[in-house]
């Protein structure tokens, strides 16, 4: 591909960089991806980074789609075309990640270093790191038609509420997912224990408020007399 110029945090003059550089023998290196991504400060502005990805999944022959409510939080949506035999799988994730200024950070938040065996900077988990593992998947069942459409979509407005990306694009866009059953997205597929049993989790919702009410039987008393038979002291045992 042509080369292209990328600025990244730090850099005194601009460093040019063959576009895709996380492309090794022809395939995509994951760390070397999640390196690049990190370098995007992504706080405010999206465009450099999902403009990198467009680019990525350019070089290997995959068309996208960007759809821009906010002009600096741009979504990208790419799809695969399967056999035909599945629903429509989707792939979703956000590069976008919550702003460093007055925090302490021991390395630069935007440089991708690699130390000790991982991977630092703001976004490694949360979640340039998920979209690494979903963008190199997406290429790779690119080669090989999956059993149903495979639809990638990247969003750049998680953190600061989803208005400008997955809400955007389903009130404005809600073809782009016609028929989808099932989505992998930051969370899941991973195991944890609790109260001695093992737990799948699987996500519905996000950032909803629950009201709880709950009464308290037991004896009466102020608190400050002290004890662990009265109400005061059961309530606060039950919130803790």
């Amino acid at each position: 591909m042509d080369t292209a110029t990328l600025t990244f945090p730090g850099d005194t003059t601009a460093a040019t960089a063959a576009v895709p550089s996380c492309v090794r023998d022809g395939a995509i290196d994951p760390v070397r991806l999640l390196q690049d991504l990190i370098r995007f400060p992504t706080e405010h502005d999206c465009r450099g980074c999902v403009a990198y990805i467009a680019d990525l999944l350019a070089h290997f022959g995959i068309s996208s789609t960007r759809h821009v409510q906010q002009e600096e939080r741009p979504c990208l949506v790419a799809r695969i075309a399967g056999r035909g035999s599945a629903p429509p799988l989707l792939l979703y994730g956000h590069v976008d990640v919550v702003p460093v200024a007055g925090q302490d950070w021991s390395v630069d938040p935007f440089a991708g270093l690699v130390r000790d065996g991982f991977v630092w900077g703001r976004g490694a988990l949360d979640m340039k790191g998920g979209i690494a593992m979903l963008v190199t998947a997406f290429v790779a069942m690119h080669r090989t038609p999956p059993p149903g459409d495979v639809i990638l979509c990247i969003v750049s407005d998680e953190e600061s509420g989803g208005q400008d990306g997955a809400q955007f694009l389903v009130d404005a866009h809600p073809e782009l997912f016609h028929g989808v059953r099932h989505a992998l997205g930051e969370f899941g597929g991973f195991s944890f224990d609790l109260f001695g049993k093992r737990f799948m989790p699987i996500q519905v919702d996000e950032r909803r408020f629950v009201g709880i009410t709950a009464q308290v039987v037991a004896a009466g008393g102020h608190a400050a007399l002290g004890g662990t038979g009265n109400a005061a002291v059961v309530a606060a045992e039950l919130v803790r």
